[in-house]
C-alpha cells in the first residue's frame, strides 16, 4: 500500500512539472491589462480543456464552488450545472483577478452565452435549462472565483 501511495505522488509531482514547463502561458500584455493576449476563441469554447494549476484550492458540492489559484494558465470548467426545466435561475458569483490575464464566462453547447468578467458578489439570472458550465480562462492569472445557485 505505501508504495502504491509513494507511486501516485510522484505521478501527481511529475505532472505538476511538466505542466509547469508546457502549459504555463506568461502573461504579454502588461501588469495592468488583465484581458487574454494568446488563448484564442477556439480554445475558449472547447469541450477538451488544458490547464495548469500551480498552488490551487478548490471546495465543491452540487450547488458551489469556492476555486482560488496563484498561477493558472489555460481553460476550466469550475462548476457545471444540469438544469432540468426552463426557469429562471439565479447565480451569486463573486470573482477577482490579481494578475496575469483572465476571462470568466458561461458556456452552453459549445457556446458563449454570458461573460461575467471580474466583479464582487452580483446576482446572475438567466432563464435557461440544460447543461452550462461556468469557465475561467487563464494565462498565468492569480484569480479567485466563488459560484453558487441559489435557486
Amino acid at each position: 500500500m505505501k508504495k502504491f501511495l509513494f507511486l501516485i505522488i510522484l505521478a501527481m509531482a511529475t505532472i505538476t512539472m511538466a505542466c509547469n514547463n508546457q502549459l504555463q502561458i506568461e502573461d504579454i500584455n502588461g501588469e495592468d491589462d488583465y484581458s487574454l493576449a494568446v488563448l484564442t476563441e477556439k480554445e475558449l469554447l472547447s469541450k477538451k480543456t488544458n490547464k495548469c494549476l500551480e498552488q490551487s484550492v478548490t471546495h465543491r458540492n452540487d450547488n458551489e464552488v469556492d476555486f482560488s489559484c496563484k498561477r493558472f494558465s489555460g481553460v476550466h470548467d469550475l462548476i457545471t450545472f444540469n438544469l432540468k426545466s426552463e426557469k429562471e435561475y439565479v447565480f451569486l458569483v463573486d470573482s477577482k483577478i490579481l494578475s496575469g490575464n483572465g476571462d470568466f464566462y458561461i458556456i452552453k453547447d459549445g457556446q458563449l452565452i454570458e461573460k461575467i468578467g471580474w466583479t464582487n458578489e452580483e446576482e446572475i439570472k438567466l432563464k435557461i435549462s440544460g447543461k452550462i458550465s461556468f469557465r475561467i480562462a487563464g494565462e498565468s492569472a492569480n484569480l479567485k472565483v466563488k459560484v453558487k445557485k441559489i435557486n
